[in-house]
């Protein structure tokens, strides 16, 4: 099987599954269904052939092979830390944003930043049970330290100017951003150690047409994390449309949550803009992975010879 027939087979199973059938519209819909029941005939007949691929899945890859999965797990639990300690300021922009333009805080609004400030400094006593080295221990502390603070005034003072929430954001943002590089690494690394153990097992063939699936959402699909690695270990052909890493042999397989609607999508949106422009003063920073630089950082260490295939 080609590599452009697989890529039609796994993008479009999906979403032929999804779909009701239109109805009947005469000649014309009797063909057009006619069509649709070939398509999905045809689908099912190549999956039966067992197509080689690489499908990335949350904190796991999963190689297809033989009619076999191997999964394994390669994301460290680091790489979660990092990201459960970032997630702590935003929690507190999106907590607080609305209360900006409150001229003084009620008691219940103030009960429920206690009780957050009670989770958050929780949170900080369990820093130490992760593997952080020296340097990324200081920055967890300082990233919650600060969070804990403006909690604290703004907790003590019964408001929060929204100059006083941009400055958070805007001076802690440099933190974040180290985070995301150190996480975006532990990923790489975690990857490139499971892609090299499976290349030992597979033959030149094999490991000159495997393909990979990285199944994800709308955002952040730009100069996501895994397409990155995946195009550095398979370069190949590319249409000078496709996005930054996507090719013949790494496919972005781009899906909507199905317990989200459209309007939910739209927030979504509406929230990562008018965050990012808080955090990072650019309203579309996180409508591409907050990991893409950190990405590309680590994988100009690893040694080109890596992507080849060896006996």
């Amino acid at each position: 099987m080609t590599h452009s027939l697989l890529l039609i087979l796994i993008l479009t199973t999906t979403t032929l599954a999804q779909t009701p059938p239109p109805l009947p519209n005469g000649p014309l819909g009797e063909i057009n269904n006619l069509f649709l029941a070939e398509y999905t005939a045809r689908i099912n007949d190549l999956t039966q052939t067992h197509p080689l691929y690489i499908e990335v899945s949350g904190n796991s890859l999963i190689l297809h092979r033989n009619g076999l999965q191997d999964t394994q797990r390669v994301l460290p639990p680091i790489y979660h830390a990092f990201k459960e300690v970032s997630h702590i300021p935003f929690l507190l922009y999106l907590r607080l944003s609305p209360l900006t333009s409150t001229p003084q805080l009620s008691e219940s609004q103030l009960l429920g930043l206690e009780t957050l400030y009670v989770k958050i400094n929780a949170a900080r006593d369990a820093l130490s049970t992760v593997d952080f080295n020296g340097i990324q221990i200081v920055r967890q502390q300082q990233i919650i330290d600060r969070s804990l603070a403006l909690l604290r005034t703004t907790i003590d003072t019964k408001r929060i100017p929204r100059p006083t929430l941009l400055a958070f954001t805007h001076s802690i943002a440099p933190l974040l951003l180290l985070n995301a590089d150190d996480a975006a690494c532990y990923a790489i690394q975690g990857m490139h150690t499971q892609m090299m153990s499976w290349k030992t097992h597979l033959t030149s063939d094999e490991w000159s047409r495997i393909v990979v699936i990285n199944p994800g959402v709308i955002q952040p699909r730009y100069r996501n994390l895994a397409t990155q690695y995946f195009a550095w270990l398979f370069p190949a052909p590319a249409p000078p449309w496709a996005y930054p890493g996507e090719n013949q042999r790494v496919i972005y397989s781009e899906f909507q949550h199905p317990r989200r609607d459209t309007a939910e999508v739209l927030a979504s949106f509406d929230i990562d803009a008018y965050s990012s422009t808080a955090f990072f003063n650019n309203k579309w920073r996180l409508s591409e992975d907050l990991l893409s630089n950190g990405a590309a950082k680590c994988l100009a260490r690893i040694p080109t010879k890596d992507s080849l295939w060896h006996p």
